[in-house]
């Protein structure tokens, strides 16, 4: 709520206070969903460096889970989310290039059943195709994955 009410400071206090709490928890899924808030407020504040670092962070957070004990909620922990995350990190720092890498190869992996994903990050894989000036490619991308009218 303090994210989106622009609370940004009490935000940050209460993901570092949940991430303290699950840490001293031993769940390490938990601890790995605070990190993907704080990533996400570090996204929205326009702080890529701060979302890759975080990112890795989760990623060495996984390779100590086993998953066969994940519940079903961290299925937006697998490693395509990741890349997915990267890609939007590299599109705001301007590398359209990489961002391109790293979306498409996070879709590639996305089930189609996540259509709203599909679409939020099919949409940037659009504008970083754009970036690095393959106009045919962004303007394809754009349109499969924009939503069908009856």
């Amino acid at each position: 709520m303090c994210q989106d009410s622009r609370q940004h400071a009490a935000a940050l206090a209460w993901y570092d206070r949940s991430h303290a709490w699950a840490v001293e928890a031993g769940d390490a899924c938990l601890a790995s969903t605070t990190l993907n808030m704080r990533a996400h407020q570090a996204w929205s504040l326009g702080d890529a460096q701060r979302c890759i670092r975080l990112a890795e962070a989760e990623d060495l957070i996984r390779a100590a889970e086993h998953p066969e004990n994940e519940p079903p909620w961290m299925y937006f922990y697998e490693e395509g989310w990741f890349l997915m995350q990267r890609g939007m990190a590299e599109l705001e720092l301007g590398d359209g290039r990489r961002a391109t890498d790293y979306l498409e190869r996070g879709l590639s992996t996305l089930p189609d059943r996540y259509r709203r994903d599909r679409a939020w990050f099919g949409a940037c894989l659009a504008r970083a195709q754009a970036l690095q000036g393959d106009a045919e490619a962004a303007v394809a991308t754009a349109l499969n994955v924009a939503p069908e009218t009856p």
